[in-house]
């Protein structure tokens, strides 16, 4: 879950719930599970 305001207009939003797909040195990989951005990679 997103705890802080990233994008708005990304859907990045205090309390988006977010899947992990990968993880990299400082970059994490997820897709956006609620909302009308849903199954957005980010």
């Amino acid at each position: 879950m997103l705890i802080r305001t990233l994008s708005v207009s990304d859907g990045l939003c205090n309390g988006t719930r977010l899947i992990v797909k990968g993880i990299k040195s400082r970059i994490l990989s997820c897709e956006i599970l609620t909302g009308d951005k849903s199954g957005k990679q980010v």
